[in-house]
């Protein structure tokens, strides 16, 4: 913990491949209608979303996006007038955006290099892993498991749904629980 602040990272991963977005398609995974739900519900329990300034315009994109009653820090070196004018608060760095949250729980929602900066801060990883192939660079880093346990199986669900083309993607939701470094060395 971060002097009483939880830090959850939450996304939608390919299974196998770790994609959590195409260059064709950035909401391929973000479409996934409990996932969306997900979002929307952990953002509600938090005291601030963190997310980098690409995933913002992303987000911001979006009709009805899942963290639109959020406190929205984004991460961002120079585009702090375009963040305010969206709503956003501008942050430098995770230092800043615990302490801009001004609350118990920060949730990240990306992007990749955001994901690979907060990870070794983390206390919760989040992830709806979909079964479906997506090849893509854009990726979930890599978690070590030896590093983060698991919340015992019964809390794990596997679900099934239809999507709009009457395809049907099975995913689960898996949560991890992390030892984690301290933001500031010393704290």
């Amino acid at each position: 913990m971060h002097k009483g602040t939880t830090i959850a990272l939450i996304a939608a991963v390919a299974q196998g491949s770790r994609a959590i977005a195409s260059e064709k398609d950035p909401y391929i995974l973000w479409r996934q209608p409990t996932h969306l739900s997900r979002v929307r519900y952990l953002a509600s329990k938090s005291s601030a979303v963190l997310l980098g300034w690409h995933t913002f315009g992303l987000f911001n994109a979006l009709n009805d996006s899942p963290i639109s009653d959020s406190r929205i820090l984004v991460l961002t070196r120079g585009h702090d007038k375009m963040v305010r004018e969206a709503g956003g608060i501008p942050v430098r760095s995770l230092v800043d955006a615990v302490r801009e949250a001004k609350g118990f729980r920060v949730l990240v929602v990306g992007g990749s290099q955001v994901f690979r900066d907060v990870i070794p801060h983390a206390d919760y990883i989040h992830l709806t892993v979909v079964y479906e192939q997506l090849e893509s660079d854009i990726v979930f880093p890599f978690v070590d498991a030896a590093e983060w346990g698991s919340l015992p199986a019964n809390r794990l669900s596997r679900l099934r749904y239809m999507d709009s083309d009457a395809h049907e993607t099975s995913y689960e939701y898996r949560t991890r629980i992390g030892t984690t470094q301290p933001i500031v060395p010393g704290a």
